[in-house]
C-alpha cells in the first residue's frame, strides 16, 4: 500500500567493498575480530547503486546517533510483559555509521547497518 503512494523508487542490493572498490561481501555489518590500538575508527566501504550509478561510500562507526544510556527492550512471546523481556544496551550493537561518497567532497551519508541497510 505504501509503495503505491511513491511515484519513483529503486530497489538496490548494497555490498561491502575494500578501499579500492573490490567486492568483499554482502554482509553489511563489519566484523570486529581484533581490537585496534588506534583511537581512529576503522573506515568501512560500501557500494550502492542509485540511478544506475555505483556510489562508493566511505563510512566510520558513529556512536553519537543514540544516547549512551539507550536500552532496547525485547519482549519474548511467552508472557508478553516485562518479566519476559531482555534488555540490550543499544550502544553495544555498533550499527550506526557516517561518512562521505568517494569523490563527492560535499556529500554526507548516514547508515544503519544492523538488520539491513
Amino acid at each position: 500500500e505504501f509503495l503505491k503512494l511513491i511515484k519513483d523508487y529503486e530497489v538496490t542490493l548494497p555490498y561491502r567493498v575494500n578501499s579500492e572498490g573490490q567486492f568483499e561481501t554482502h554482509i553489511l555489518h563489519p566484523e570486529h575480530h581484533t581490537v585496534k590500538r588506534s583511537t581512529e575508527p576503522e573506515t568501512v566501504h560500501y557500494h550502492v547503486v542509485v540511478e544506475n550509478k555505483t556510489l562508493h561510500l566511505q563510512m566510520k562507526l558513529n556512536d553519537k546517533f543514540t544516547s549512551p544510556g539507550m536500552v532496547v527492550e525485547r519482549l519474548k512471546s511467552r508472557f508478553k510483559n516485562v518479566s519476559d523481556s531482555t534488555f540490550v544496551p543499544y550502544w553495544k550493537r555498533k550499527c550506526f555509521f557516517s561518512g562521505k561518497i568517494k569523490d563527492h567532497t560535499t556529500s554526507n551519508v548516514a547508515l544503519q547497518v544492523c538488520n539491513g541497510l
